[in-house]
This record gives structure tokens, C-alpha cells and sequence, in this order.
């Protein structure tokens, strides 16, 4: 199927009585066509509740926040796809935001979306929501981001806590002075589990 550069062949496929049982098949070769559509690709997210090839949907060149948008609201995900969603380049700072505020959402598809995102925004909403909204699972996604700044590591190391405050203080950002004031004001739970912390 990718070397079959013509979206009439894809509709074809589409079109016909075998078509979405060709894709559950074959889904990853379908989505690296080029010539497939931005409105075939919304056909297939929409006409399948198949995790395998909704996933593989989220792989093609022409997949982004239109797409991320169905997904998030059409009801037929589970947590391991919108653990895949989190971490979607194409991801926009509001959807990611309700995501993060989502109560239902569960603490480790928060931790793969604050793991991965480059908005530096969502890190600063998410230090402010540990204690409250934000369990300490959640929390350390902030903490292996990469756009991760001084600024908010500092609200987790002097306002997290157990494994929050633990991580922060063995971070690359923490200073001589950040282990210190850790030490200074360290809690019996800070330790707490470190092992179960990848």
C-alpha cells in the first residue's frame, strides 16, 4: 500500500464491503500512503474502535489536532490511546489542558502527556495543581520534561512532597543549595517508595 500513490485507490479500499477488515490487516502500511487524505484518515479513526489501527492512525504525516480532537471526544479510546495522544507532537496546549484537569483521567497518561510536552505553560499548571489535583505519579512527568525550567523546578522542590521533593533534589537543575534546604527539611515519607520511581 505505500507505494500506491493515488488516494482513489485508497477510497476504493474504503468503499468497499472488505475495507476497514483490510485496514485492521495492514493499518500501519495504509497510514504511511502519502496520497491518503486528511478526510480518509477521519473516516477510518471514525469508523473503527480498533485500538491497534486508531493508534497507527496517530503515525501518519497527515494526522493532527483535528484528528487528536476526534479521538479525545468520540468515546471510542481507552487510557492506552490517549497515553498516546498525551505524548503527540501535534497535541494543542488546550486540549492538553483538559487533559490534565480531566478527573478521570488516569495519573499515568497525566505523567506521559507532562513528560512529553513542549508546552512550558502546562508544566507551570501542573506544579501548581500538585498537592490538590496532581498525585505525585502524575507530578514526576514534570520532572523528566525536557523543556523543564529553573522556575518550576523550584515550586516542586520546596513545595512537592515524598518522592516529588526526592526526584527534584536529584534532578540536573537542583543546586548546592536545593540538596541543602532538601536535607534541612527532609520528611520521613521524602524516600517513600523511590524504588517504584523509573
Amino acid at each position: 500500500f505505500p507505494s500506491h500513490d493515488n488516494d482513489a485507490m485508497i477510497q476504493k479500499v474504503l468503499d468497499s464491503d472488505y475495507g476497514m477488515s483490510v485496514y485492521r490487516y495492514s493499518p500501519a502500511s495504509m497510514f504511511r500512503n502519502p496520497a491518503m487524505t486528511e478526510d480518509q484518515l477521519h473516516h477510518i479513526i471514525r469508523s473503527t474502535e480498533d485500538r491497534s489501527t486508531r493508534e497507527y492512525a496517530t503515525e501518519s504525516p497527515k494526522f493532527n489536532e483535528k484528528h487528536i480532537e476526534q479521538m479525545l471526544t468520540d468515546g471510542g479510546g481507552d487510557h492506552y490511546e490517549r497515553a498516546t495522544l498525551a505524548g503527540h507532537p501535534k497535541i494543542t496546549l488546550e486540549q492538553s489542558k483538559r487533559m490534565l484537569h480531566d478527573p478521570h483521567e488516569l495519573s499515568h497518561v497525566k505523567r506521559q502527556l507532562l513528560q512529553l510536552t513542549p508546552h512550558k505553560e502546562l508544566l507551570h499548571d501542573a506544579a501548581d495543581m500538585h498537592h490538590h489535583d496532581l498525585d505525585w505519579s502524575a507530578t514526576i512527568g514534570i520532572l523528566r520534561n525536557k523543556n523543564l525550567t529553573k522556575d518550576v523546578h523550584d515550586k516542586l522542590i520546596r513545595h512537592g512532597d515524598g518522592m516529588v521533593r526526592y526526584t527534584a533534589m536529584k534532578h540536573p537543575l537542583a543546586t548546592v543549595a536545593d540538596i541543602q534546604h532538601y536535607i534541612d527539611t527532609e520528611k520521613p515519607d521524602d524516600t517513600e517508595d523511590d524504588l517504584s520511581v523509573s
